[in-house]
This record gives structure tokens, C-alpha cells and sequence, in this order.
């Protein structure tokens, strides 16, 4: 029952957050919805702010079929609901061909796009400047992780890998900066071990994660 386990993943976050970072390691990017609700309550956050590493915006709207929070409505829902403002969001990495609908929803609701060929072309103090001014005005950071944000050649081992993604030694400086940021929860997805054949992708979410606790994660906050 995913409504059931979102919910239970939104209070277990909500009792992480009162006491210690939180970091979530998925499964599918849906687990956002539960997590940055239970963040933003146990932290008792007024504006709490996402950055997202993509390839997809991550708006789409309902499907008949499918359960109500899906991999590629979370932040819909997440706006559409209250949780989050689309004007304290930033995503980086989206490339691609998407649908009209998609792409009008976040431009509506105030999201910033860095496209993978623009961080790809920027210095590291360009993004880093965006981002401050963006967030300037949160009391806190969630950080979420979607591993097809990288390039294919590295990026396999996801349900939905994309052409064309971020370079990765740039995309660890980013990480590595992080601590600049008043960053209280961070979460990292769509990593699929079945998909992984070469484990490539496994290594990868590995080095992203590790390079976050040793250099991006600021140690004065709890």
C-alpha cells in the first residue's frame, strides 16, 4: 500500500529530523513526497527549500492506472498541496524532449531549471551564486539525489536513463559545496541494481554519497 508506506516514511523522517540528519536512499524518486513532508515537519521548517538533481522535472500530472504519487509527480504533488513552493526549488539536469503540460507547471509555479547542457558550460561559482540567491530566504535545504541526473555512461542502472547528462566531476564539486548551505536532509534514487550490469551506477551513487558526507555535509548541524 504506497499511500500507507508514504505516510509511514513521512513520520519515521519527521522523528529523524528532531534528532539527527536524515538521509534516505531509494528506490524510486516517489519517496521524496513522504520524506520532505516529514523533514519539513520535524525540523518545523516555514520555507524549506529543494535542490533536485534530475534529468526530468518530475510535474507530471495523474495517471488512471497508476497509484496517486508516482516517480514523476512527487513535486506536483508536493507544490499542489502546500508542502513545498515552487519558488524555493531548483532542479538541475533536466534535458530532453518533455510534454508541454510538464514544462508549463513548473514555469507557473516559479521552479529554476539549470539544464545539463548549461551546468555542463558554467564555472562552479556561476551555479553556486544561483543557488544562494534562490534559497536565500529558506530556513533549511532537502537535497534530492536522482541518479539519472548523470550521464547514461554512468547512469545504466536507472529505470529511466537519459542521453546527455551532468558531468560528473563537476556535479561532485557542486556536492563538495554543499556545506556552504544550511542542508538538513539529503536523499539519493532511483539506483536499480538489476539495471546495474556493470555496477557502474552502484559506484557512482556510492562516490556521490560519500563525497556529501566527507566534504558537502556542513558538521554544525545536527
Amino acid at each position: 500500500n504506497q499511500e500507507k508506506t508514504l505516510e509511514h516514511l513521512a513520520n519515521i523522517a519527521s522523528k529523524m529530523r528532531k534528532d539527527t540528519f536524515p538521509i534516505f536512499i531509494g528506490g524510486d524518486h516517489s519517496i521524496t513526497y513522504g520524506s520532505f513532508i516529514g523533514v519539513k515537519k520535524g525540523g518545523n521548517y516555514k520555507k524549506l527549500g529543494m535542490l533536485q538533481f534530475d534529468a526530468h522535472n518530475d510535474t507530471e500530472p495523474d495517471y488512471e492506472y497508476f497509484p496517486r504519487i508516482l516517480h514523476s509527480n512527487q513535486f506536483t504533488h508536493l507544490i499542489t498541496e502546500g508542502h513545498l513552493d515552487g519558488n524555493n526549488m531548483v532542479t538541475i539536469g533536466v534535458r530532453g524532449i518533455v510534454n508541454r503540460v510538464w514544462h508549463d507547471f513548473a514555469v507557473e509555479k516559479g521552479i529554476t531549471h539549470i539544464t545539463s547542457n548549461e551546468f555542463n558550460k558554467m564555472e562552479k561559482e556561476e551555479v553556486l551564486t544561483i543557488l544562494k540567491e534562490k534559497f536565500k530566504d529558506c530556513d533549511g535545504i532537502y537535497v534530492s539525489f536522482d541518479m539519472d541526473s548523470l550521464d547514461v555512461a554512468y547512469s545504466e542502472g536507472v529505470g529511466t536513463p537519459k542521453y546527455n547528462g551532468l558531468d560528473f566531476m563537476k556535479t561532485l564539486d557542486i556536492i563538495r559545496s554543499l556545506n556552504e548551505f544550511n542542508v538538513v536532509a539529503f536523499d539519493e534514487v532511483e539506483l536499480n541494481p538489476l539495471e546495474d550490469a556493470s555496477n557502474i551506477t552502484s559506484f557512482m551513487a556510492w562516490e556521490i554519497l560519500y563525497n556529501f558526507l566527507a566534504l558537502g555535509f556542513n558538521k554544525g548541524d545536527k
